[in-house]
C-alpha cells in the first residue's frame, strides 16, 4: 500500500494524453499526479482525502493565454457598468456612488457599452458633468480603448493645444473645436499620473486579487499568462504575487510576461 495525500476515484477524468482517453481514478501526492488508472487499480492507495467523484467529469485545468492580471484587479475596485442599458442608468449608477463619496475625490467607472444603449452614443463630458461638477470622474468602455471624462477631470488634466496637436484626433472635438470629453486609444495617458490607483492600499489590493483568483478557480482556469503594457500604463507586481504564494494564499500559476526592460532594480532573474 502506498500513502498519499488525495485519491480521485469513480469518475470520467480525461487525461488529454490521446483524444478521448479516460481513467476512472487520480493519485495525487504533494501536489503532483502520481497516478491515473482504473478504480480498481487505484486500491492500492491510501488517501488522507478520498473525492468520490460520482461519475462526474473531469478536466484539466484550463489557462487564459492573455491577461493583464493587475490592471483586471483594479477595474474590479471600480464602478462596474456592464449592465448598464441606457444613457440615464449610466448616470443614475455613478450618481449613487457619488452620493457616498466625499466631495473632490474620484469616481472611476469602467465596462460601459454604448451599443446596448438606445441612444446608441458615446457619454460625454456633458453627460458626466449631470452626475456631478464636484467629482472629476472618469469612465471607461468595455474594450478599455475608450475613456470619457467630466469636465472637472479634463480641468485637472491641464491638456494644452501641445496635447491636442500631439494625440492626433485621438481627443474628441466638436464643431467649436471644444473638447468633447471622449479620449481613444493612446490619448487615455493624459489621465495616468492623475486617477489614483484603487490598489494602492496593500491590504485593499491583496483582497481584490484574492477575490479575482477564486473567481478564476470556480470557472476552471488554475494558470494565467498576464502581461504588463507599458503603452496603456498596464504593470504587473510580481512582489504581490510572490508574497501570496510564499503565504500560501495564491490558488493559480502566474506566468509573468513583461514587454519592456527596464534598470536592474534588484530583482534576482534566477527565482
Amino acid at each position: 500500500m502506498e500513502y498519499v495525500d488525495t485519491l480521485i476515484s469513480k469518475g470520467k477524468i480525461y487525461t488529454l494524453k490521446e483524444g478521448g482517453d479516460l481513467v476512472e481514478a487520480l493519485a495525487i501526492d504533494k501536489g503532483k499526479i502520481i497516478f491515473a488508472g482504473s478504480k480498481d487499480e487505484s486500491q492500492k492507495y491510501i488517501a488522507s482525502e478520498i473525492v468520490d467523484l460520482g461519475g462526474k467529469t473531469v478536466i484539466s485545468g484550463m489557462g487564459d493565454s492573455h491577461l493583464h492580471l493587475y490592471a483586471y484587479c483594479q477595474n474590479k475596485a471600480l464602478i462596474n457598468l456592464e449592465s448598464v442599458k441606457s444613457m440615464d442608468a449610466l448616470i443614475q449608477t455613478i450618481r449613487a456612488r457619488a452620493l457616498e463619496t466625499e466631495k473632490g475625490r474620484w469616481l472611476k467607472g469602467v465596462g460601459f457599452d454604448q451599443n446596448k444603449y438606445p441612444e446608441s452614443r458615446l457619454p460625454n463630458r456633458w453627460d458626466l458633468d449631470k452626475i456631478s461638477r464636484e467629482h472629476p470622474i472618469v469612465i471607461r468602455r468595455c474594450c478599455l480603448h475608450v475613456m470619457v471624462a467630466n469636465s472637472l477631470a479634463i480641468e485637472m488634466a491641464s491638456i494644452t493645444e501641445e496635447d491636442i496637436k500631439k494625440f492626433d484626433g485621438l481627443i474628441e472635438l466638436d464643431d467649436r473645436g471644444e473638447m468633447t470629453g471622449i479620449f481613444r486609444e493612446a490619448a487615455t495617458s493624459i489621465f495616468d499620473d492623475i486617477v489614483p490607483d484603487p490598489l494602492s492600499e496593500a491590504e485593499v489590493k491583496q483582497k481584490i486579487m484574492l477575490e479575482v483568483f477564486d473567481e478564476m478557480v470556480s470557472k476552471g482556469i488554475t494558470i494565467i499568462h498576464t502581461y504588463s503594457a507599458n503603452i496603456w500604463n498596464y504593470f504587473e507586481d510580481i512582489d504581490t504575487y510572490r508574497l501570496l504564494e510564499s503565504e500560501g494564499k495564491l490558488p493559480i500559476r502566474i506566468i509573468v510576461n513583461l514587454d519592456e526592460l527596464f534598470e536592474n532594480d534588484g530583482i534576482n532573474w534566477d527565482d
